[in-house]
């Protein structure tokens, strides 16, 4: 049996998150391709539009000391 993943996200609203270099964004995404691990649907021009929120959403986490707890439904941006 075969399971059809869904799309991923297509940025959204108004968020505008931190200003990232050009470099930071490319590791990032490098970063999110690897654990993702899902080429077909997540490539690195599609890791590249979400790297800038998990690399904030990342900061975060380490400078509140938080855990955030996410299902394996979730899409990436979230649990990565």
């Amino acid at each position: 049996m075969t399971m059809q993943m869904p799309a991923a996200p297509l940025p959204r609203g108004s968020l505008t998150p931190k200003s990232y270099s050009a470099e930071e964004i490319e590791t990032e995404a490098k970063r999110l391709q690897k654990v993702i691990n899902q080429g077909q649907l997540w490539d690195l021009e599609t890791c590249k539009t979400i790297a800038p929120l998990t690399l904030e959403i990342n900061e975060l986490k380490r400078a509140n000391d938080v855990f955030l707890i996410a299902h394996s439904y979730q899409t990436p941006d979230i649990v990565y």
